[in-house]
């Protein structure tokens, strides 16, 4: 959204102005990153992924408020992983995306800031959950999917002394696909918090094999959240 004066001036010297808010619009093959409010927010020299991007294949460089920052595609080309520079003062700062050729792209603003970014965390089940080989965590099984999307962070509170992990129905790695021995299974020796980025490959995998399991055996379920 840019800000646009228009000043007209007579033969005779009288002039008068009108200002207009305009806003771009990508064009259908520009680079465009996602807008989530949460992934737009990051602390000089740390890293924030966004998610939603499009068209990211062309992008040679990033810049933040001017400065170059370092940058990796991912997701086939659907998500930004970027580095804020550390030497910017807290304050928004209008991203830049810039192609082979030099063209610059709007990519939106991004805040900086050395405040603790806001928690979107939200409880979507609690109480004591003993997960064994026999009796994994099913509780979620069918309402998950409908809760989330890429992009948001999964996290299990446990506590007890074993292993286990997060999958699909079907005891496959929620991130990876990947079943028993290549699963993945995290132990546990207290408490501890999993936490998961689920990407479109999450999304197919809970899609396509059953909803979410938590697995494992010797430990219990505490908490699941989102974010």
């Amino acid at each position: 959204s840019h800000e646009l004066k228009i000043v007209a001036t007579t033969t005779k010297g009288k002039t008068t102005s009108r200002t207009l808010n305009v806003t771009v619009t990508p064009a259908a093959d520009d680079p465009a990153l996602g807008t989530n409010a949460i992934e737009l927010w990051v602390a000089p020299g740390e890293t924030t992924t966004i998610h939603k991007c499009k068209n990211l294949g062309t992008v040679q460089k990033v810049l933040i408020g001017g400065k170059e920052a370092a940058f990796e595609v991912l997701e086939e080309g659907t998500a930004l992983k970027v580095t804020a520079p550390s030497d910017l003062a807290n304050g928004d700062y209008d991203i830049t995306l810039v192609d082979g050729e030099g063209v610059q792209f709007a990519g939106g603003t991004i805040k900086v800031t050395t405040e603790a970014r806001p928690s979107m965390e939200n409880t979507i089940w609690e109480g004591e959950f003993a997960v064994t080989w026999g009796t994994p965590f099913d509780a979620l099984k069918d309402t998950f999917l409908s809760k989330v999307k890429a992009g948001t962070i999964l996290r299990v509170y446990v506590d007890g002394s074993g292993q286990g992990t997060a999958t699909t129905a079907w005891w496959n790695n929620l991130l990876t696909g990947k079943g028993d021995p290549e699963r993945g299974d995290i132990m546990v020796n207290g408490p501890a918090t999993w936490e998961f980025e689920l990407t479109d490959l999450s999304i197919q995998l809970l899609t396509e094999q059953n909803g979410l399991l938590i697995v494992g055996d010797g430990y219990t379920v505490k908490k699941v959240t989102i974010e």
